[in-house]
């Protein structure tokens, strides 16, 4: 027994002892837990679906409720809640009553009106709309120098003058201060207009894409290297 063996309606099964003969299951019952998502609609490339599926997995009861950084209820709630990066996650108080709030309790932020901001180091939250927009502009944050810079040529050949690029390896003074400011704690970490961030090996065609949907130009049609 195992506690995939441990189903109940409106419970969250446990199995203790597993794989023995005195195991059993234990039960708790499932805390409806609210979640706020504030988004941007027109931020084709800000995705929550891994978040809501990590959140829906730790709070079983949650219910959704989305909002636009663009209506007033959202702009206040951002406001309030001290929200600087989207998609922005904000649990109800009483996730503190659920199974496995202290699992994921590190990972959120208090905020006065008592809820809980998932913070954007946990949530990976890419778009930090709060910062000063510099169009046209995609800095490249580097420890050591890496391939991914070739994929990023390609790009500079197909956009030209239209992309102003910068690489940078980054100090560990530097670190600290781009984990503080944009949440950043991977490398490499690209940043579009000074507001948006992606990591990882990107291949050319994946990094156009994620220029082109702040920076919309007729080039943006032509399909680069996806390896």
């Amino acid at each position: 027994m195992a506690d995939t063996d441990c189903a109940k309606t409106g419970f969250i099964g446990t199995c203790i002892s597993p794989n023995t003969s005195g195991a059993e299951c234990q039960f708790e019952t499932v805390v409806p837990v609210n979640l706020t998502l504030i988004g941007d609609p027109s931020c084709t490339v800000c995705d929550s679906a891994r978040m809501e599926n990590v959140l829906a997995q730790l709070f079983p009861g949650i219910r959704i409720q989305r909002l636009s950084i663009d209506s007033e209820e959202g702009r206040q709630l951002a406001q309030k809640a001290g929200v600087d990066a989207l998609p922005a996650y904000l649990l109800g108080k009483e996730a503190e009553q659920a199974l496995r709030f202290g699992e994921f309790q590190r990972a959120l932020i208090p905020t006065e009106e008592g809820d809980y901001l998932v913070s954007p180091s946990a949530s990976g939250a890419s778009y930090f709309f709060r910062r000063e927009q510099d169009k046209g502009r995609l800095d490249l944050y580097l420890t050591e120098l890496h391939p991914v810079e070739k994929n990023v040529w390609e790009v500079l050949e197909l956009l030209g003058s239209s992309m102003r690029y910068e690489s940078r390896i980054v100090s560990e003074e530097d670190k600290e201060k781009l984990k503080d400011e944009m949440a950043i704690t991977s490398y490499p970490t690209f940043v579009v207009n000074n507001q948006f961030k992606f990591s990882g090996l990107q291949s050319a065609e994946s990094i156009k894409e994620k220029f082109c949907a702040f920076n919309p130009l007729d080039e943006c049609a032509t399909v680069l290297s996806v390896s």
